[in-house]
């Protein structure tokens, strides 16, 4: 007679453990994109820092920028010094 009061409190726990693992997972997975997101930038940043770094200090001029701030424009950080 023990088991069905025994299986009895164990089946009204299992909806909330359910609910606390799909919570879980869903929260797992919104760190999986904002971490996806994060290194698909620092990829993009690579790509136009390794851009920039190849063009000859002319070729930076011409688009108004010198050589010291490829890492700020890379990066995003980088503003003009005049309004637009």
């Amino acid at each position: 007679m023990n088991a069905p009061t025994a299986h009895a409190a164990y089946s009204s726990a299992l909806p909330r453990i359910a609910l606390l693992a799909v919570a879980a997972a869903e929260a797992l997975y919104a760190l999986a994109l904002r971490i996806d997101a994060w290194l698909a930038r620092r990829r993009h940043a690579a790509a136009d820092r390794q851009a920039l770094a190849s063009m000859s200090d002319r070729d930076l001029m011409d688009i108004g920028i010198n050589r010291a701030s490829v890492d700020a424009v890379a990066g995003g950080a980088w503003t003009r010094d005049w309004p637009r």
